[in-house]
């Protein structure tokens, strides 16, 4: 090999991707072991026991003084059936289509702003309402208060209208 790249010759592409992966594996292990490691006590694992304890799933441990200790060890020792790919429902057809929610959702934007600039254009009247109240105030307490001669009058009024609006006798059809 020496002599081809010498002499200007070329590396089959299977020798340069063999070399390749070398390259790459003696450098893998140098970050594990040696002058990279940041312990000295590292082990080197290979990448499937790496995989094998990422994916570990273990129960987590119990407080026995906990009041649902009991509860848990029971539910723990229960073995149910295992769902397989088969008991995966299928693809729900009433969904909409993602257009049908942007669609929304820029009618939502669209109504928001309109709402906003109906609002600059239509400012709230009264936006100090102590102010109204106490002015409101002010004008009641001019007023002449409602003496016991004005109450009788007001109640002899209202009789007067409730007789008067007693209903009329049926009308006789005419003989037309």
């Amino acid at each position: 090999m020496d002599r081809a790249l010498r002499a200007g010759g070329r590396v089959s592409a299977g020798v340069a991707t063999i070399a390749a992966i070398a390259a790459a594996a003696a450098l893998a292990g140098c970050a594990q072991v040696g002058p990279f490691a940041s312990n000295l006590n590292t082990q080197v694992r290979s990448g499937a026991h790496d995989v094998m304890e990422a994916t570990r799933i273990q129960p987590l441990g119990v407080d026995p003084s906990s009041p649902v200790a009991a509860d848990v060890a029971r539910a723990e020792s229960i073995r149910g059936p295992v769902p397989s790919f088969a008991s995966i429902p299928p693809k729900p057809t009433d969904i909409p289509a993602p257009s049908a929610y942007k669609t929304q959702v820029v009618g939502l934007v669209g109504d928001r702003r309109e709402l906003n600039q109906w609002e600059k254009a239509n400012p709230p009247g009264v936006t100090d309402t102590e102010g109204f109240a106490e002015a409101q105030r002010a004008r009641v307490g001019k007023e002449t208060p409602v003496t016991d001669q004005r109450t009788k009058e007001a109640e002899a009024f209202a009789a007067k209208a409730r007789k008067a609006a007693q209903e009329p006798p049926p009308r006789t059809p005419s003989p037309n």
